[in-house]
């Protein structure tokens, strides 16, 4: 009875860790996907105001209308994806 006890014990222990590496490759994961979505939005966000400043010619009413929605629209999802993972380690930047 012990011996089924003990390996019953041993069996927990060993679920108990193999859950707790899928929860951490997860976060892992989750982070790593976090910052390669802020990357994106941040060069979404950079490009209205490089191509006001580059542009050889002024941009017209909708250009300008365009690129103001490309990037207040990339703020925005940068600012849901900044809230709803700041709990994430930074496992992307080690």
């Amino acid at each position: 009875m012990e011996a089924s006890i003990s390996l019953l014990n041993q069996r927990v222990r060993e679920l108990e860790q193999l859950l707790a590496a899928q929860r951490a490759e997860e976060q892992r994961r989750m982070a790593l996907l976090s910052e390669s979505i802020r990357q994106e939005l941040c060069f979404m966000v950079d490009i209205d105001h490089t191509l006001r400043l580059t542009s050889d010619e002024p941009l017209n009413d909708q250009q300008r209308q365009l690129l103001g929605r490309v990037s207040e629209s990339g703020r925005q999802i940068l600012a849901l994806v900044k809230e709803y993972c700041e709990d994430l380690p930074d496992f992307a930047k080690s």
